[in-house]
């Protein structure tokens, strides 16, 4: 027990009192970290679906009207995509995406589409 003028504290109180605290001090931490984990995630979701639209958008554009060089944005609600037209080789259009969402993520693909085909012969993501 700890005396002083105005009163006194047993020691089981006080190691009660820091446990206490302990455990409130790792509950905030813990919170904290699974909020930024969470928002992390919601970005990366964001910018992956950003390139899936984008892909869509592209495969879209017609034989006649895609040429080397060609380039052009495309806006979202929540982001928007860079596109570029690395080049055309026969029925084979090579696409550099850039992609940037509303929380400044920003990630970036590449990839061949089969104009005929209609489909995606290599994807690459970096």
């Amino acid at each position: 027990m700890f005396t002083n003028e105005k009163g006194s504290v047993f020691l089981s109180v006080l190691i009660i009192f820091s446990i206490f605290c302990f455990m409130i001090a790792y509950r905030a931490e813990e919170f904290i970290s699974d909020k930024k984990f969470y928002r992390e995630t919601e970005s990366r979701l964001i910018l992956e679906h950003l390139l899936l639209l984008a892909q869509k958008d592209t495969a879209e554009l017609s034989l006649s009207e895609i040429f080397s060089g060609m380039e052009g944005i495309f806006f979202y609600p929540r982001g928007d995509v860079y596109y570029k037209i690395i080049e055309r080789r026969g029925d084979t259009v090579s696409f550099l995406l850039y992609a940037t969402s509303i929380y400044n993520g920003k990630a970036k693909a590449l990839y061949d589409y089969n104009v005929t085909k209609r489909k995606i012969t290599k994807w690459n993501e970096y």
